[in-house]
Formats: C-alpha cells, structure tokens, sequence
C-alpha cells in the first residue's frame, strides 16, 4: 500500500512545473514525530522521517523526486503488511 501511495506521489512531483518547490516548515512534524512513544510510531519513525527528508531537499523539484524515490525504493517490506488493529473491547 505504501509503495503505492509513494508511486503517486512522486508522479504527481514529476508533473509539476520546473521551479516547482515546497515551502512548508516541517520542524513541528518533526519535532512531534520524535517525540511520540505510542504503538507503531516507533517501528516507523525512521521511514516517515527520510520522507520528511526527501520533501524537504533544498525545496526544488529535482531534489524532491531524487530524495522520494530513494525513500520509495528503501521503504521497509513489512511496512507493504496490511495493519492489524487490536480487537475493541
């Protein structure tokens, strides 16, 4: 499932003009993504913070799509699992 969404997302980068660049801060997703210690945050924290990395590369297109498919091709095989949620009580 990741694989996918990664795959749309970095055909949507490509289709973007040749100046296109994010502006975002993303210092405060960061910070919170460090910061959290509940289940499976943890397991995914250095994922989520390499695709934090590649859209944050110099805020070019070039930059961006080079860091999203390094992020794409070394996304971990068990993120691909389906999720199981514990049973609600």
């Amino acid at each position: 499932m990741m694989r996918v969404v990664l795959a749309s997302l970095v055909a949507l980068v490509e289709r973007q003009p040749a100046d296109f660049h994010l502006v975002w801060d993303w210092t405060p997703l960061r910070d919170h993504l460090a910061n959290l210690k509940a289940p499976p945050i943890p397991d995914r924290r250095e994922p989520l913070r390499k695709l934090l990395d590649a859209v944050s590369r110099d805020s070019n297109k070039a930059a961006i799509l080079a860091g999203l498919k390094e992020v794409q091709e070394a996304f971990p095989a068990r993120a691909e699992e389906p999720e199981t949620r514990p049973a609600s009580d």
